[in-house]
């Protein structure tokens, strides 16, 4: 009876470690972008088979968030919008923005991720995305 359930115990274990796995997206990142908040981040990771990853969360917890995703010129077309109140629309715009460096008291032209609207107007200023990794070609 004990080896019986040792074997259920292993096969579950085996099941779920093998699910897992097959879940992991192994795809190459093409733009990686983040917003730190300081006690919490948001990141955008697009990879390149046209699947994207949101990541919202904090050092408690953390929000994921998957779908599709367009890139045409240089705007990303994300199959949702308004994802945990912090992206509001399906339209980012890859830029340049000014950020105030602490450490140097300079402005600093860094790459940037801008949510705008249908017509490329930015709507919001609040959540803007440095863009980290930039691997990606351009139509």
């Amino acid at each position: 009876m004990k080896t019986k359930k040792l074997i259920f115990i292993a096969i579950g274990i085996f099941s779920i470690t093998l699910t897992t796995l097959l879940l992991i997206d192994n795809s190459q990142t093409i733009l990686y972008a983040y917003y730190d908040g300081g006690t919490n981040a948001f990141t955008i990771n697009l990879k390149n088979n046209g699947k994207y990853e949101i990541i919202n969360g904090s050092w408690l917890t953390s929000k994921d968030f998957h779908g599709s995703y367009t890139i045409k010129d240089s705007i990303v077309t994300l199959d949702k919008n308004n994802i945990d109140h912090v992206i509001l629309t399906n339209k980012l715009k890859i830029g340049m923005c000014y950020y105030y460096r602490t450490e140097s008291q300079k402005k600093v032209l860094t790459p940037c991720l801008l949510q705008v609207d249908e017509n490329g107007n930015r709507i919001d200023t609040h959540f803007t995305f440095t863009i980290r990794t930039d691997n990606k070609q351009r139509n």
